[in-house]
């Protein structure tokens, strides 16, 4: 993925969590909605794009690192990345 369509694909996110009805409530409830996460190597712009996202968005940037984020959320991504790849209508059993 280039960084353009990355940064459409974010942006498109954080409008459709900010999107609000006639009544002026959430679209998306906040319990409903969840962070963005951006998992890649070093270096390759994932802080910079997120900034310039918040940016243009006026939304805050919360950015942390990855050896914040505790454990039990880095095997869950995992298994959410192999059940990904296992295709759909794979169910895991036993998630904790």
């Amino acid at each position: 993925m280039d960084i353009k369509r990355a940064k459409k694909e974010i942006k498109d996110s954080i409008e459709a969590y900010l999107a609000k009805d006639e009544y002026g409530d959430y679209m998306i409830p906040s319990i409903r909605q969840r962070p963005i996460l951006l998992m890649g190597p070093p270096g390759i712009g994932k802080t910079q794009v997120m900034e310039q996202v918040a940016k243009e968005c006026k939304v805050a940037l919360v950015s942390i690192r990855s050896h914040i984020i505790p454990d039990k959320v880095r095997s869950d991504f995992r298994l959410l990345k192999r059940r990904r790849t296992m295709g759909k209508g794979t169910r895991l059993q036993n998630i904790r």
